[in-house]
């Protein structure tokens, strides 16, 4: 009787769910409720490279190796799936106003067939009640989150088009804030009149192995406001001993491995974001500012210190089943100190992307697209747009500008 029940809630569900996914519930004490929901959006995709910085050019940042490109990348074309994914989540009602929730979210390569089931994306167990949610798993940080409100049709990141390609990421692969951190835990708080606070901790599990010197530590807050069509947020992220200033600007160095705990890193990154809605248009602006701090035993010459600032701003605006998006999204070249009297360069440092594209809906939950992405790197800068095509030296070159467009079709479950 109990196995009939969940059955006719599921095919009650599967006739008239909207985007919120396929809901199973069973009644009685301890009420659970189980949803099975997804996004799925492949692309047919093609990049073009220009513009890299080729061995033997003189100038640019003294952070940075000499550039060792002996041409560009050739024009090639993807099929690509971004961040499509696959999840389930639920709740059981435990009384007195709490709830234990959980969530296990996949991305899936339905282009190629790879990858295993981990639960790579926001994947957690928790309990929820009157205090707010307390999580525990593999789950964006809040940082990231109070940021991932601002999208690009519906795209945060995994697409050339994502903000967070220049935002919060680069001029080199070691510097991200815009992260899934695994063994983390997060607190959301209740909202009180349009307010709420989020909080990420996430700790070194590898601190006291022999040969172990760091202390590896992530925190991360958010502060939320939001009423009516008006969205704004703060945020706050620490890295301590993710030494992504010497371990990015290869040019300069500081090894944590060399000299144990005599060194130390702190980077740091903090945001504004806010987005308004006037009838069918949407306005956003998210400006943040990154910075990165190397101290203890470091030696004459070494990196010691990073800060550039990052603006982001775009409108949607909404024809009936039509939505255009435009965004501009720019990294000023920032400025540095080594140690000592030593002269630190920042020239070409800098990025820029351009983003402009269209949907159509055909159902709440179906809709085709097209978007197109000119990313402008500096002369010593790469920034990196096509981190969704799997291949490997797909990846810029220092100085390479990439042009993107892509054409494909987004369905919800």
């Amino acid at each position: 009787m109990h196995r009939k029940k969940i059955l006719a809630v599921a095919v009650a569900g599967a006739l008239s769910m909207g985007s919120a996914g396929v809901a199973l519930a069973a009644g009685g004490a301890g009420e659970s409720n189980y949803v099975i929901y997804g996004k799925l959006y492949p692309q047919v995709s093609s990049y073009d490279y220009d513009g890299a910085t080729l061995s033997g050019t003189t100038g640019g940042s003294s952070l940075v190796a000499a550039p060792s490109a002996t041409a560009n990348h050739s024009q090639r074309s993807t099929v690509d799936v971004s961040n499509s994914r696959i999840g389930f989540r639920g709740s059981e009602d435990l009384g007195g106003g709490l709830r234990a929730i959980f969530q296990i979210e996949q991305r899936v390569r339905f282009d190629n067939g790879t990858g295993t089931w981990a639960g790579n994306r926001d994947s957690f167990v928790g309990l929820a009640g009157g205090l707010g949610a307390f999580k525990v798993g593999n789950m964006d940080t809040a940082y990231k989150q109070v940021g991932d409100k601002l999208s690009f049709l519906g795209i945060s990141s995994g697409n050339f088009v994502a903000n967070s390609n220049l935002l919060a990421r680069g001029p080199t692969d070691a510097i991200d804030f815009h992260l899934r951190q695994a063994n983390v835990m997060n607190y959301e708080s209740p909202k009180f009149f349009g307010l709420q606070f989020l909080g990420s901790w996430g700790k070194d599990e590898n601190k006291g192995n022999p040969g172990t010197s760091t202390n590896v530590l992530l925190l991360s807050y958010g502060l939320t406001y939001e009423m009516g069509p008006l969205y704004l947020a703060l945020g706050y992220e620490i890295h301590k001993d993710f030494f992504a200033g010497s371990v990015g600007f290869t040019a300069v160095s500081s090894p944590a491995a060399a000299r144990g705990p005599d060194v130390r890193s702190s980077d740091t990154a903090a945001r504004v974001t806010a987005m308004y809605k006037i009838g069918e248009t949407t306005l956003s602006l998210d400006v943040s500012e990154i910075e990165l701090n190397e101290s203890g035993l470091i030696l004459a010459g070494d990196f010691k210190s990073y800060k550039n600032q990052r603006i982001a701003a775009g409108v949607e605006q909404k024809f009936g089943n039509i939505t255009g998006a435009v965004s501009v999204v720019t990294s000023d070249k920032g400025t540095c100190t080594l140690e000592g009297a030593a002269t630190c360069d920042t020239a070409g440092l800098d990025g820029r992307i351009i983003n402009v594209g269209g949907s159509y809906e055909f159902s709440r939950r179906t809709s085709a697209f097209v978007i197109f992405s000119q990313m402008k790197n500096g002369q010593s800068a790469a920034y990196n747009s096509v981190a969704i095509n799997p291949s490997g030296g797909t990846a810029p070159q220092q100085g390479e500008d990439v042009t993107a467009i892509g054409v494909g079709v987004s369905h919800s479950f």
